[in-house]
């Protein structure tokens, strides 16, 4: 099922507006005027219910001004309602640590404010931290708030800590209030597809296509339910159809060369993939892994192509490679130019490589097997030896060595490497190959 789909959607992030502070009310015991909320939410003298209203206004003009003219009037004796208001505003410019003081301090005022709670759980889970916007929902829901947007929220943020029973709960109970919630639909469905439930989440998605075809994300999770049933011409047929609607992310395509390649056809994969590829700022990332799934099905053409690409690209862009993908960049190289029979461009390419990463073993058994294949065994031995100092390749370091010696008619030295190696592994074909040199060596 992971082979598709590695993305969720951060849904329900929204924030409730600042004019919701807005409202006709009633005065107070002392004469002073009070607009009255819900139980849940703080009230609002009049004077601040104006000055929320004025910063509603500027939000649509220039956040900042209006950050700055409600700055000074949130005081220590000010509603929560004026933290509040502040906090949306950082957190609507994804200034998530002042959002999140913000939201802290509306709640130090008023602990029974129930969106601020729910608001600060969306910076949790913006920042990564599952398990404390968990318990932040929670509390919401312990104090009697069961808003559709609430329950989805808190079944996305279990999806995210990994836990699909819970998220399905909320997500049903959600649906319960807000039949037509396709946030809590989609959500739902991914519960289903982490359950491995994969049949009911086909279901459910053609049913929810027939009413809204052009909903993205669910073109892409119906092929991918189909891919974890082993569907995979369906799912082919599914992410063909999206294209052809518009409706094929970058994801999908990408997703639909690799469904190509799986299926044994390279140039529709290459296809697939340059149309991927071709929108703003493609992930280095997937591009190199869409060439590594050409580089092991054995088409270096194609590969090629999109080598050429990830660094015209980074040229282009001014965007640099990190280390780990320069690496990945030089090893595809090499082995592309291997594939290829270009063994002067492969050998310069496995040296660039373990030059920028010495201990590299999957790079040092290459070169020392394109070395002999180039009859330089000598070099293909040195290249061996050091892979195997190399937990990870030892064994079949010790493996390729014997090979070569067996070559080289040095029985004797191959069934020491032969049996270090199998000390190390047991493997039975090697056990086998083992005897036949024996028998060479009498």
């Amino acid at each position: 099922m992971k082979r598709i789909i590695s993305v969720f959607i951060l849904c329900c992030l929204s924030v409730p507006g600042i004019a919701s502070f807005v409202k006709a009310g009633e005065s107070d015991e002392t004469g002073s005027a009070v607009l009255t909320t819900k139980q849940n939410e703080p009230s609002v003298s009049k004077k601040e219910a104006a000055l929320l209203q004025k910063v509603w206004a500027l939000t649509n003009q220039d956040m900042k001004k209006a950050l700055a003219h409600l700055n000074p009037l949130v005081k220590d004796n000010s509603s929560a309602a004026l933290d509040f208001a502040r906090a949306n505003l950082y957190f609507q410019m994804d200034s998530l640590k002042e959002a999140e003081e913000g939201y802290q301090k509306a709640l130090k005022k008023f602990p029974s404010f129930s969106r601020a709670r729910a608001n600060l759980a969306r910076v949790y889970i913006k920042q990564d931290q599952y398990e404390t916007a968990v318990r932040e929902l929670r509390h919401v829901l312990e104090d009697g708030e069961t808003k559709p947007s609430t329950l989805t929220l808190t079944g996305y943020a279990y999806l995210l800590l990994g836990q699909p029973v819970p998220a399905e709960t909320a997500y049903r109970q959600s649906l319960l209030l807000e039949p037509d919630d396709e946030n809590a639909r989609i959500g739902l469905v991914k519960c289903l597809l982490e359950q491995d439930r994969f049949q009911e989440a086909v279901q459910m998605l053609d049913n929810l296509i027939d009413k809204n075809p052009n909903n993205q994300m669910m073109w892409f999770l119906l092929a991918n339910a189909h891919v974890a049933l082993g569907n995979q011409e369906t799912a082919i047929a599914v992410l063909e159809a999206a294209d052809r609607l518009g409706l094929a992310s970058s994801e999908a395509l990408a997703a639909l060369g690799d469904l190509y390649l799986d299926n044994g056809s390279a140039p529709r994969a290459s296809a697939a993939y340059q149309k991927a590829f071709s929108k703003n700022k493609p992930s280095f990332n997937r591009m190199l892994r869409a060439a590594e799934s050409f580089i092991l099905t054995e088409n270096p053409k194609q590969a090629a192509v999109l080598l050429k690409r990830v660094r015209h690209l980074s040229k282009e862009q001014k965007r640099p490679f990190k280390q780990e993908q320069q690496n990945k960049l030089h090893w595809l190289e090499a082995r592309r130019a291997h594939l290829a029979k270009h063994y002067k461009t492969a050998l310069k390419a496995y040296k660039k490589l373990l030059n920028h990463d010495p201990l590299n073993g999957k790079a040092l058994l290459c070169q020392g097997d394109l070395l002999r294949d180039l009859n330089r065994l000598e070099e293909a031995v040195m290249a061996y030896e050091r892979a195997s100092r190399l937990p990870k390749v030892q064994a079949d370091a010790y493996i390729r060595q014997a090979q070569v010696e067996v070559e080289r008619e040095r029985y004797r030295t191959a069934l020491e490497l032969l049996e270090t190696a199998l000390s190390i592994e047991q493997r039975s074909h090697v056990a086998r190959y083992m005897e036949q040199v024996r028998r060479l060596a009498r």
